[in-house]
């Protein structure tokens, strides 16, 4: 069978089809000049645009108001010939909610773009709950999905369950978006996880609905590593299949890090350390409740095992001398300390309170409580507060070929040379960066054309693979003359 490929990002397109309210279809194809879909960990549902020309006046002729839906299916390429599997392809159908960029290109022809999102997104936000649930936070979401989201058993990629099961909840006439985020947000998975409260609901754009832990994120490996270097430069490259080990659509085409760490942004929002004041009436004391990443990263399986910054030690103020020799770089003497990141707790502070028994009639407080209600017994929500902006700390944005069996929540590896002169005598290693991400955002940009396309893939590095105070790069560095 004829393996090889020339052409990385090909597609085909199996459908791109819009169908207004009253039930009228038309191809767009030809007129689409360009699609864009998104997926990511922090959004429950996907979305899409695409870019159009239109000769046919198909605002007017399809009564376009923000009512219609559009279908798209797409296949990657394996082989010559060949197509993605089902379970790796794209059939997803959207529903238009807004149009912008309006312009007139000449007497026949205008463009525009189709805003689309998942229609179910309509349905969360328009509906609301009065009712009493009880359960699991995972059961409570997947039910209300079910109920009020028209969700089909098939749709569910993977539902992981959650902690406590007794959990009961009053919802007061909150839409169903809202609900289903309060549940999300205070989901557990154990007092033993990698990080408390760490859980998101998410669609992806080749499958279905996902409830998954960070934890389980983390033991979700891509098969394959991407690499920083061109295949063309390979002959063998041209005779492995397109999307394996090693293929055209395995290159890392370009890649930038928006961000490499902002530690004050981190500090006052939580990333490090926090406390969490929890007043009981009843019992009338306040309890305190600390977080500290140190810990957090001792528990549970991380993405790489290690702290993205210097814990424990006082942060020492260090202030070079004078420079006296042109050639020799000047000592530092210590001027200051500060509070250790993980143990500066002051820095953010919430305050909450605890009601006991709120759903039984015990008269005595020590009795145990039938279910539970809405509270604060230790830093969970601290650590969910510091996960959100640990995920926006260490980030890279990698385009790549375009491929239809990729999704986020999945770890990939990243095979990046470090930027520095390569001596012949000494191979560049970084022990503190493993190369390896969870990927958070994916944006699939495909031209209907040419049939081909990339993927702009956001990536973050939730902790580094060695302790950053016993890596001592300037103790093994190879020097030589320029």
């Amino acid at each position: 069978m004829e393996q090889r490929n020339f052409k990385p990002g090909e597609f085909v397109i199996e459908a791109l089809t819009l169908v207004n309210a009253d039930g009228d279809s038309k191809n767009i194809k030809t007129h689409c000049t360009g699609f864009t879909l998104f997926e990511s960990i922090f959004d429950k549902f996907v979305s899409a645009e695409l870019a159009i020309v239109d000769g046919d006046n198909l605002l007017r002729k399809y009564k376009i108001c923000g009512q219609e839906y559009v279908r798209i299916s797409i296949s990657g390429k394996e082989g010559v010939g060949e197509k993605t599997e089902k379970q790796f392809s794209i059939d997803k159908t959207y529903r238009v909610f807004k149009v912008s960029n309006n312009r007139r290109i000449d007497d026949k022809t205008q463009s525009y773009v189709l805003h689309l999102c998942e229609p179910r997104n309509f349905f969360i936000q328009k509906q609301r709950i009065s009712k009493s649930f009880r359960g699991s936070y995972s059961s409570m979401i997947l039910k209300t999905l079910k109920e009020f989201g028209n969700m089909k058993d098939a749709e569910v990629d993977f539902w992981e369950s959650t902690l406590p099961q007794n959990v009961q909840f009053i919802c007061p006439n909150w839409t169903v978006n809202r609900f289903i985020d309060y549940c999300v947000n205070n989901a557990d998975r154990s007092v033993n996880a990698a990080w408390r409260n760490g859980y998101f609901l998410f669609q992806t754009t080749n499958g279905g609905f996902r409830f998954m832990s960070i934890d389980e994120m983390f033991e979700r490996e891509f098969p394959l590593s991407f690499n920083y270097y061109p295949k063309s430069a390979s002959v063998d490259a041209l005779d492995t299949p397109i999307n394996s080990e090693g293929g055209l659509n395995s290159t890392i085409l370009a890649y930038e890090k928006p961000q490499l760490f902002d530690t004050l942004r981190g500090q006052f929002s939580g990333a490090y350390s926090a406390t969490a004041k929890v007043y009981n009436p009843l019992k009338k004391i306040e309890e305190e409740h600390h977080y500290d990443i140190g810990k957090t990263m001792k528990r549970g399986t991380h993405l790489s095992g290690f702290s993205l910054v210097r814990l424990d030690d006082e942060e020492i103020i260090l202030v070079p001398e004078n420079q006296i020799d042109p050639l020799v770089s000047p000592p530092s003497v210590p001027r200051d300390a500060d509070f250790a990141p993980n143990k500066a707790f002051n820095s953010v502070v919430i305050e909450d309170f605890n009601m006991m028994h709120n759903y039984g009639e015990a008269d005595d407080i020590t009795l145990p409580e039938i279910f539970e209600g809405n509270k604060v017994v230790d830093s969970a929500r601290l650590e969910r507060r510091a996960l959100l902006e640990i995920l926006q700390q260490h980030q890279i944005i990698v385009q790549i070929p375009f491929r239809t069996d990729i999704s986020v929540g999945t770890v990939v590896k990243l095979n990046i040379p470090e930027a520095e002169i390569k001596y012949p005598d000494g191979k560049i290693n970084n022990d503190l960066n493993d190369n390896r991400y969870l990927i958070t955002d994916l944006k699939f940009v495909g031209n209907p054309q040419n049939l081909s396309g990339v993927i702009n893939m956001e990536c973050v590095k939730e902790s580094f693979a060695k302790d950053i105070t016993a890596y001592k790069p300037l103790e093994t560095t190879v020097t030589g003359s320029l």
